[in-house]
């Protein structure tokens, strides 16, 4: 075994029978002569391979090592675990650890052999013949020269044929070798670390069973634990920079190592605090982690000596994906990157996974932020033309699949570039990374939110912009409207009308214009809907309704620019200006808005009915519709609305089963069911319906609609004096709304504490009819 720092102790005390080697540090295998009679075997201490002085959590790890760990018969193959995961995460430090604690492997009475393989050292890779020369030296034992290759081998498995032993091949690159060196029977248990998984075409004759034991980086809490541990002097351990620290450490070990040695190394004068300050200004966390360690401990050349391993093809997918894609990465995005077809992506990504530049996070992948850093590092080489084309090919291939998104929701709406999708050749191949229905879809656009936002933001700041990123920036306002993304949807409106305006793009920049106006009615939309702990005051209501004109006018003035392209279009932002109305008529309190509002809706409802495949936009237009009606009394004519809507949105199957056919116009249908069965004093009803509410909001991650109905359920409960319920129900709110930044969360806070004391909720409004 080749000793590592820290793992060398130079004393021996207590008894010994047999050789000793006593030094500080020992390179390359030790070769231990002694008599011995001929047969006996040569039992190998584990203890000698001291498990890790540094290490902690693991212990799901550990126990699924325990359940494998069973000696087996002499005739019966052996078990092979594979350890896989990043360069860095810890698999040696795991095998070992395990494998050298004599209470979970007693059941091996012939020892511990560790056999370095040198798969990603940099030097030449370890084959049969230095696999047997280092077992010849772990067992003491002496033997006729061989030739490498199959002899080799032969003799390696002969020797451990009959032996409950443990062998642990650390760092292991060649597949073909692993099927070499194992023995076909025996007790033995292999423990196989390596940084990609298992080979796919693993099958080698007599081995029992396959395992995969794959290690993640580590959870922040083990992390912070690893982290004080290796600093030791808790006068040199400060909290809130640790944890500023670990996010750049990537929870990887060998780096918190490194940020460890680094700052109780007296001499350099470090600090947490001051590491994190330098890891937050322009140098890459990878270059200041590198800038103080030998070229040898490099974490650099930890992702280089995987790098290396790749062939041409690989290698550019990795710089590219590094550069343009965030997280998670998919066989898509890498697609579009790497200018293939789906097949050939999902082949260079495993390339990627099998060489740890990669972790498969089903159905995507992830890369380290410690691995971007290397991987950008390597593409500012590339040339500037080839990243151009990159950025154009994610935009285009971003754009149909954002639209194809959308229309999967909102079938044929004219806000989905249906012209676009129907010349897409590849949309039924691509659709099943994407998605069929409205909750793959709605995951799937959650999920790359950032990587799309970011994607509008570099095409925008390239020189000259892309003019494919206003077109983006355009189509992603069903995404940031329903995940309440609303700082970057006003972003990246602002930018996308810039470069519309300056590539000359009047369609996308009417589009646009019409983004900006609708985030306005959002907004609104958004302040009327919000759990408050009492009515806004007049001034509020002022300005409120100062917005509210203010907003018709701008989507005035994008019909004006739109008119140019179709009546669907036009009939698009009428219906917008109907429901700014209905706002403005929740301010106003008076029948005369809402007859405005009301005339406005049926106005573009009869020019509905006279277009083909209507059903989507009637049934979402009958949910302000109800609104309009229970406002006015008319709870007949309102529930007639909301059955339009639901019948549609939440159908009924042949087995009486329902189906969520659209989330948004379910949900909301449902809230709205809700506060008409309260008008009517229904209040098991309401209750029903809320519920059925929030969870349709809870399926399809709509967090800030789900907190706000549980508030309104949290009001039902009280009603009925069900005080735990209410405070389950305001609990569940307030972790939403908290995890969300949601100011909110304070307003439900309040009332939860008063739930929990028994006494009632304070004022409050989070229901449409009061501001």
């Amino acid at each position: 075994m080749v000793a590592r720092d820290g793992d060398t102790n130079n004393n021996q005390n207590g008894e010994v029978n047999g050789p000793v080697v006593q030094a500080g540090t020992i390179q390359g295998p030790v070769t231990i002569n002694s008599q011995r009679p001929a047969g006996e075997h040569w039992p190998v201490d584990g203890r000698a391979f001291h498990a890790p002085d540094l290490f902690v959590a693991r212990t799901k790890e550990l126990a699924l090592l325990d359940t494998i760990g069973v000696a087996q018969d002499d005739n019966t193959p052996p078990d092979v675990v594979f350890v896989c995961g990043p360069p860095g995460v810890g698999k040696t430090a795991l095998a070992l650890r395990w494998a050298c604690d004599p209470a979970r492997t007693e059941r091996y009475p012939d020892g511990v052999i560790v056999l370095e393989m040198r798969g990603y050292s940099g030097e030449q890779p370890i084959r049969e013949l230095g696999a047997l020369k280092q077992l010849r030296a772990q067992l003491g034992s002496d033997g006729p020269e061989r030739g490498d290759g199959p002899e080799a081998a032969l003799e390696f498995k002969s020797i451990l044929a009959d032996r409950k032993v443990i062998i642990v091949l650390d760092d292991v690159a060649d597949a073909d070798l692993i099927r070499e060196l194992l023995p076909a029977r025996g007790g033995a248990l292999i423990i196989i670390t390596r940084r990609g998984g298992p080979p796919g075409q693993f099958t080698t004759p007599g081995v029992r069973q396959v395992h995969t034991l794959r290690l993640t980086r580590m959870q922040p809490p083990d992390a912070m634990n690893l982290l004080k541990a290796a600093i030791g002097d808790p006068r040199d351990f400060d909290e809130e920079s640790a944890r500023a620290v670990l996010d750049y450490a990537c929870g990887l070990p060998i780096a918190l190592c490194i940020v460890a040695s680094l700052v109780s190394n007296d001499e350099l004068g470090m600090t947490l605090a001051s590491l994190e300050r330098e890891l937050s200004g322009r140098q890459t966390a990878l270059k200041v982690f590198d800038a103080w360690v030998s070229s040898e401990g490099r974490l650099e050349r930890i992702f280089e000596t995987s790098y290396e391993k790749l062939d041409d093809d690989a290698r550019r997918l990795f710089r590219l994906l590094a550069e343009h894609v965030g997280r998670p990465v998919t066989v898509y995005s890498a697609a579009l990157v790497a200018g293939t077809d789906l097949l050939e992506a999902a082949r260079l990504l495993l390339k990627l996974v099998n060489v740890g530049l990669l972790e498969t996070d089903a159905p995507s992948f992830a890369m380290l932020d410690l691995a971007r850093d290397y991987g950008r590092a390597l593409a500012k080489a590339d040339d500037a033309g080839v990243h151009r084309a990159t950025v154009n090919r994610l935009l285009d291939g971003y754009y149909l699949a954002v639209n194809h998104a959308f229309d999967v929701v909102n079938k044929r709406n004219p806000m989905a570039d249906t012209r676009a999708l129907d010349a897409w050749p590849a949309r039924d191949e691509t659709s099943w990374h994407i998605g069929r229905n409205d909750a793959e879809v709605s995951q799937w656009l959650e999920s790359q939110y950032l990587n799309l936002v970011a994607l509008v933001r570099a095409g925008c700041a390239a020189s000259p912009p892309h003019a494919g990123a206003a077109r983006l920036a355009f189509s992603l306002f069903y995404l940031l409207e329903r995940g309440g993304y609303w700082t970057s949807w006003s972003e990246i409106t602002a930018r996308g009308l810039q470069v519309a305006k300056a590539t000359g793009d009047r369609r996308t920049y009417a589009l646009l214009l019409r983004n900006q106006a609708r985030i306005g009615m959002v907004r609104l939309r958004n302040l009327a809907d919000s759990i408050r702990t009492e009515v806004s005051d007049e001034a509020v209501r002022a300005r409120a309704r100062s917005d509210c004109i203010g907003v018709t006018r701008a989507f005035k003035r994008s019909r004006r620019m739109a008119a140019h392209l179709g009546p669907e279009l036009a009939l698009t932002l009428a219906r917008e200006i109907a429901d700014t109305k209905l706002l403005l008529a929740r301010l106003d309190q008076s029948t005369t808005s809402l007859r405005r509002a009301e005339k406005a809706y049926r106005a573009v409802e009869k020019k509905l009915c006279a277009l083909p495949d209507n059903e989507n936009p009637i049934a979402s237009l009958s949910v302000p519709l109800s609104e309009v009606h229970r406002c006015q009394g008319r709870f007949d004519e309102a529930q007639k609305r909301l059955d339009t809507a639901l019948s549609y949105a939440w159908p009924i199957g042949e087995n009486g089963t329902r189906t969520v056919r659209h989330a948004g116009t379910c949900g909301y249908a449902l809230v709205r069911q809700t506060e008409l069965y309260i008008a009517q004093r229904d209040v098991k009803a309401a209750l029903d319906a809320i519920g059925s509410a929030i969870e349709v909001f809870r399926d399809h991650g709509m967090a800030i609609p789900e907190a706000r109905a549980l508030a309104l359920a949290a009001d039902l409960c009280v009603s009925t004096g069900d005080q735990r319920g209410a405070a389950d129900a305001l609990e569940r709110s307030y972790e939403i709304l908290r995890d969300k930044s949601s100011p909110e969360a304070a307003v439900v806070r309040q009332r939860l504490d008063v739930v929990r004391g028994s006494g009632p909720i304070p004022p409050a409004s989070n229901g449409s009819d009061t501001w």
